[in-house]
């Protein structure tokens, strides 16, 4: 049966992140992904559409199964850039009004600003009949943590103030706390 989906990307100002040893920032790889993800749609018949946004919604493309469309979703990702802020709430509400019930909505996303209101409303969106899948980008640093000695972070979203910090004492913490809400997110979309 032909299918509809939705490529919904995060193009918030902590997607425009790449560490040293990375070779492309999250937002690049996702625009990757999603390419991929749409020409293989494309190829066997199915809609695709996709929606980006940041502190609000930038672009939307309804889903479509023209061959032509391909070049159109292949612009929208090739030329996202990143913004400030966050708010997915509203790019998901934008797609629940606007998506047919049964779609499949595919999020990339380094999920940062996932709070229990954005989870919950994931999983309205599948009480809704829509099928969900989320793709967490993470780069390796974020994980990690491997700065060494005094070092000055800088927020990627708007924050006023950089943080100087000594890494190593923070790291355990800082560590624990990511994988807290890691498994967070992924409780969250293993309910429903």
């Amino acid at each position: 049966t032909n299918l509809r989906i939705y490529l919904i990307m995060d193009g918030s100002g902590s997607m425009d992140y790449a560490s040293e040893d990375a070779p492309l920032t999250k937002l690049r790889y996702c625009s990757f992904l999603a390419a991929t993800f749409a020409y293989l749609f494309l190829r066997q018949g199915d809609a695709v559409g996709a929606l980006s946004f940041d502190d609000r919604v930038r672009q939307y493309l309804p889903a479509s199964t023209r061959s032509s469309h391909l070049e159109d979703l292949f612009y929208l990702f090739d030329h996202l850039q990143s913004g400030r802020g966050t708010h997915m709430e509203e790019a998901l509400r934008t797609i629940a009004e606007r998506a047919r019930p049964r779609s499949l909505l595919m999020i990339f996303s380094d999920m940062l600003d996932a709070n229990e209101e954005i989870l919950k409303f994931i999983n309205v969106l599948r009480s809704r009949k829509f099928d969900v899948a989320l793709f967490h980008i993470m780069d390796q640093a974020e994980l990690d943590l491997p700065f060494e000695g005094l070092t000055q972070f800088e927020g990627m979203e708007g924050e006023e103030q950089a943080l100087l910090v000594d890494p190593d004492d923070l790291r355990d913490r800082y560590k624990a706390l990511m994988r807290e809400h890691i498994e967070q997110i992924r409780a969250a979309c293993e309910r429903g």
